[in-house]
């Protein structure tokens, strides 16, 4: 994937998760026994989708992908996304 497309992607991911975490917004993991672990996730999944951004900006790319690649699993886990779905996002 271009750094463009990944950038597209990252748009539509970070409303997606706004959306799943009732308007919560991006947080540093840690953890906190008072949030469900999976808004506890998709809140760091938030919060590493402007990372993944800066990245792009510092031409790392390979971590960039890595990040993505962490954030499509916590998607999956939480029943956001199917493979099938992020594999479809991925040749997009």
């Amino acid at each position: 994937m271009t750094a463009e497309q990944i950038r597209l992607l990252l748009k539509s991911y970070f409303e997606t998760i706004t959306v799943q975490t009732g308007g919560e917004g991006p947080k540093a993991a840690h953890y906190d026994i008072r949030q469900p672990l999976r808004l506890m996730a998709l809140r760091h999944c938030l919060h590493m989708c402007k990372q993944i951004e800066q990245l792009l900006e510092d031409e790392e790319h390979l971590k960039a992908h890595r990040w993505l690649g962490f954030v499509q699993g916590v998607l999956w886990m939480a029943g956001v996304f199917s493979i099938n779905d992020m594999r479809k996002h991925n040749k997009s």
